[in-house]
């Protein structure tokens, strides 16, 4: 086995795990699945294959898409305990989860609405309004119209803050390993990892 548990960490008993995806990969996937979350038509990729030296002394692939390597007698046993005692002296936390899309699915919504809904309903809100008024001018009409828009697309802005907000949120909830960083180069185990 390329993994042994002690107390609680996984010790790589001499060898490392590579996996091979990039994060615009894990960002595209993320946005297909935003913009047709129910899976129906699904046109994304896995982006570019990271490239690796497959002649790399002790390397060795267990998984193909995405590619997982195994690179036997990476670190001594030594390294590993020295890595292993440095993080439960710092202590770990929940991994962070980067959802790195962010932006342009904010982007993306907010052109959406401001071309789509919010035009639409500002419009609609400005001929109700001059309804049953016999001095309503195509001018209000107009003054209307821009004022609902600008009140409309504020809205719009933040429920779509609070969406991405929240996106983000949950998909933090849904990482279950934790890690730590290893600042003290000082010890052999970090420096011989890095």
């Amino acid at each position: 086995s390329s993994l042994q548990a002690v107390e609680g960490f996984a010790r790589p008993s001499s060898s490392l795990l590579a996996r091979a995806q990039t994060t615009q990969a894990t960002s595209q996937r993320f946005a297909s699945t935003l913009a047709d979350p129910y899976g129906s038509i699904s046109t994304s990729s896995p982006g570019d294959r990271i490239p690796i030296d497959e002649s790399y002394p002790g390397l060795r692939r267990v998984h193909a898409d995405p590619d997982v390597f195994v690179i036997e007698d990476f670190l001594d046993g030594a390294s590993c305990d020295e890595i292993i005692e440095a993080a439960k002296e710092k202590g770990t936390e929940r991994s962070p989860v980067a959802y790195a899309g962010w932006t342009t699915d904010i982007k993306d919504l907010l052109g959406l609405a401001a071309t789509g809904p919010v035009t639409w309903a500002a419009i609609i809100a400005a001929w109700a309004e001059a309804q049953g008024d016999e001095d309503a001018s195509v001018l209000g009409l107009v003054l209307h119209s821009i004022r609902n828009y600008a009140i409309l697309f504020v809205a719009a802005a933040a429920a779509i803050a609070a969406f991405t907000k929240i996106r983000a949120d949950g998909l933090q909830e849904l990482r279950t390993s934790t890690s730590t960083t290893l600042d003290d180069m000082a010890r052999s185990g970090p420096r011989n990892f890095v």
